[in-house]
């Protein structure tokens, strides 16, 4: 009996567990169904929604089909216009040439007089040289070119130039060809306009001159042509050539590349307009093909003078330019008055935080590693002196200068002079300088920079700290409040220098601020030279 009630009970208890199993299958099953249903809901929406992109994806290609039938008939209308100007420009280019021809003739007369010589001189010579070469070595890679060119006789503007070349695949074979060009002198350019002014810079555009540019060919090309395989020379080539562009310089300044004016070359003068004649001292900043120029590194509040004229780049882009008139009366311009030192956004790390109409300088909170601010004016022989007012209590942030191109994501760099908040530590090119104990200047030949301290200790929150830079001695000061407190030799002179801020924290700021006067100049720094208008035209 004990026996037959213990199996029992674990019959009992298996029973139930198995009847536990089941209800859990029976769960399982219906969370699957459940789950399975919504599945196929899902199903069915993505399909609805498939067929609703479908039918969007067949309206867009009705509108973009749409545009670009619009878009064909535009090109071709516009081809044809185009087309029909060329015809136009081409027939007047025509009676252009045929007036010149007659003029050429005798060049032709004495270009073919050079052929005879160089059959002699050349020919002859390399011909048998090309069949003494050794078994076996490749003749196509062995070519003889003389070239003879010249303009003496040719009216203005026209170049002639004559290209004989003995090539060897096929043996003694020579291709001998005239070029002939000419080019006409542009009209005026259109609409000279300013642009845009600050203090420091001025802004120019204009139109391109009415017409084409000129350039065009005084033969078109024979096709006949001629092969020289028995010692003697047929009637040289004619060939066109095709124009070019001329070449870009610019002297303090910058271009918008996206305005081109194809097939001709501007040239771009500026004069200081107190008391200068429309006829002398200018000076050129600007030749290219560009339709806009910015003139830089201008003094402020200063009246200045712009002509400009267009040019014919020679066929070929070899030979002078045919130049046109210049504009006259020049166009007068007056920069604005100097405005203070604010933050370059483009350069500035974009982790640092720039307000107060780009004046103040903090860190974001979001980020852990250091960020610089870079000025946005360079400092020169008149802008030489910046102030920034602290605030914040951390230690993290240095202030000083740093060259063009300096890295903006580390504390200093060796690109970078840079004094430190409370420590007072200078760091020259990324190497910290240590302070004096016996003498007011120490040397370190290591790095050639020499240091000096005046009084002890760094900036705190609340201090204006000023920098000022002698770009002609390589020196650079530290003030606090108004008192010298550190200077430095050694700068590279020959880099631009801007104002530099490094931020370490988020609870430190700096921001430029104006000062009436410039603190007193260090010992054996350059004193401060005055602005002038026409001082800037010697950099040209």
């Amino acid at each position: 009996q004990s026996m037959q009630q213990s199996f029992g009970d674990e019959s009992l208890s298996i029973e139930r567990r198995a009847h536990r199993t089941r209800e859990a299958l029976r769960h399982q099953s219906r969370l699957a169904r459940s789950a399975g249903a919504t599945v196929l809901d899902l199903m069915a929406e993505l399909d609805a929604s498939t067929d609703a992109l479908r039918g969007d994806a067949a309206g867009l290609r009705e509108q973009i089909n749409s545009i670009a039938l619009q878009l064909h008939r535009q090109v071709e209308h516009k081809k044809e216009s185009l087309l029909a100007h060329l015809y136009q420009e081409e027939g007047s280019a025509g009676e252009s040439s045929a007036s010149a021809r007659g003029a050429l003739e005798g060049q032709l007369r004495h270009v073919r007089d050079c052929l005879d010589q160089v059959e002699q001189t050349l020919l002859i010579e390399e011909a048998q040289d090309f069949l003494h070469v050794a078994e076996g070595q490749q003749l196509a890679d062995k070519m003889r070119k003389a070239a003879i060119a010249g303009s003496s006789g040719l009216p203005d503007g026209i170049q002639a130039s004559l290209s004989l070349i003995v090539d060897s695949d096929p043996p003694r074979r020579a291709i001998a060809s005239l070029q002939l060009s000419h080019a006409r002198a542009p009209g005026l350019p259109l609409n000279l306009r300013i642009q845009e002014v600050t203090d420091t810079t001025v802004t120019l555009r204009w139109d391109p001159p009415l017409g084409s540019s000129g350039n065009g060919s005084m033969f078109n090309p024979d096709s006949s042509g001629f092969t020289y395989t028995s010692g003697s020379l047929a009637p040289p080539l004619y060939s066109s050539m095709a124009g070019g562009i001329g070449h870009v310089h610019s002297a303090g300044g910058s271009v918008d590349g996206a305005g081109v004016s194809s097939g001709f070359v501007y040239t771009v003068q500026i004069a200081s307009a107190g008391g200068v004649s429309f006829g002398g001292q200018f000076a050129t900043v600007y030749e290219g093909p560009h339709l806009t120029f910015t003139v830089k590194s201008l003094a402020p509040a200063s009246a200045l003078l712009f002509r400009i004229r267009a040019c014919t780049p020679p066929a070929g882009g070899k030979g002078p330019l045919a130049p046109g008139a210049w504009t006259n009366p020049p166009v007068r311009c007056e920069t604005q008055p100097e405005a203070g030192q604010t933050w370059n956004a483009q350069v500035t790390h974009r982790t640092v935080i720039i307000g107060k109409g780009s004046r103040s300088a903090t860190r974001s909170p979001l980020v852990s590693h250091w960020s610089a601010a870079v000025g946005a004016k360079r400092l020169t022989r008149t802008r030489r002196f910046f102030a920034v007012q602290v605030s914040g209590d951390s230690p993290y942030m240095y202030v000083g200068i740093c060259y063009e191109g300096c890295a903006t994501s580390e504390s200093y760099t060796p690109q970078s002079v840079v004094w430190r908040k409370h420590s007072g530590d200078l760091f020259v090119h990324g190497v910290k300088l240590t302070k004096p104990k016996y003498s007011t200047a120490k040397a370190l030949p290591s790095i050639g920079i020499q240091s000096s301290e005046e009084t002890a200790g760094g900036f705190r929150a609340g201090d204006v700290v000023g920098v000022l830079v002698d770009v002609e001695q390589g020196r650079v000061a530290f003030y606090c409040n108004g008192v010298l407190a550190r200077t430095v030799s050694g700068l590279q002179t020959s880099s631009p220098i801007y104002p530099f801020l490094s931020l370490g924290a988020p609870d430190v700021s700096a921001e430029l601020v104006d000062v009436a006067t410039e603190p007193s100049t260090p010992r054996d720094f350059t004193k401060r030279e005055a602005p002038t208008a026409g001082g800037w035209l010697a950099k040209f």
